[in-house]
């Protein structure tokens, strides 16, 4: 959090994904999936893929081997949204359970909703 200079964290759901703001009020997220969530998030993430999208063909195989996955929280958008800037690495935490996390640093959608 020192990194980001994060100085305000928001809890979003119960897995434990946060709102974050900087020092400059600059918001960003932190997804934390659990290996469930993640698995679910993933079946949406791939569901997505099969609709009418233009992401590049390394994007797609990223996101299909989850090293990179979809850091929006309306997967299907009522308006047209370029979704390629909301796609952020995947990050492995193992400890007692085995957590993935990404922060995505523009989470603009919170003006544009």
């Amino acid at each position: 959090m020192k990194q980001h200079k994060i100085t305000e964290h928001y809890l979003l759901d119960i897995t434990g994904s946060f709102m974050l703001l900087d020092n400059q009020r600059q918001a960003s997220a932190l997804f934390v999936f659990n290996e469930q969530d993640f698995a679910e998030h993933g079946q949406a993430v791939d569901r997505f893929l099969q609709s009418n999208h233009s992401l590049s063909t390394r994007i797609v195989k990223d996101l299909k081997n989850r090293r990179q996955t979809l850091c929006f929280p309306f997967i299907y958008p009522q308006k047209q949204v370029h979704i390629d800037r909301y796609i952020e690495p995947v990050q492995i935490i193992d400890g007692q359970h085995r957590y993935y996390i990404a922060h995505s640093k523009g989470i603009d959608y919170l003006s544009e909703f």
